[in-house]
């Protein structure tokens, strides 16, 4: 807080301490350089959910500076199986499950 201006009898300069982290679940858009006379960091909140048949895969552990959690597609099941558990797209691993279908008789 406060700059030299070069018309004072003293140093105003007051140094503020950036802010180290944004916590857990997001991540620093903008960073503190101290450059400033005030802490511009900015935190924004990481990828939180992704659409319906995927899962979130990466951290996102309020240290970094870009948001590391992507989207992956789950797994898909083959002919002759049904989803008998998909991803909901909150998940952080693929939790299709996959199960035979009835085979009928001739």
């Amino acid at each position: 807080q406060g700059q030299c201006s070069g018309a004072t009898t003293f140093d105003s300069t007051e140094c503020v301490a950036c802010l180290d982290t944004c916590g857990a679940g997001n991540y620093k858009a903008v960073t503190c350089d101290g450059s400033t006379g005030e802490d511009v960091t900015q935190c924004v909140a990481c990828t939180a959910s992704c659409e319906t048949n995927f899962y979130l895969d990466g951290t996102c552990d309020g240290l970094g500076t870009a948001d590391n959690i992507s989207c992956v597609g789950c797994k898909t099941c083959s002919r002759g199986e049904y989803l008998s558990s998909w991803c909901n797209g909150t998940a952080t691993s693929d939790t299709v499950v996959c199960s035979n279908c009835t085979e009928c008789e001739q």
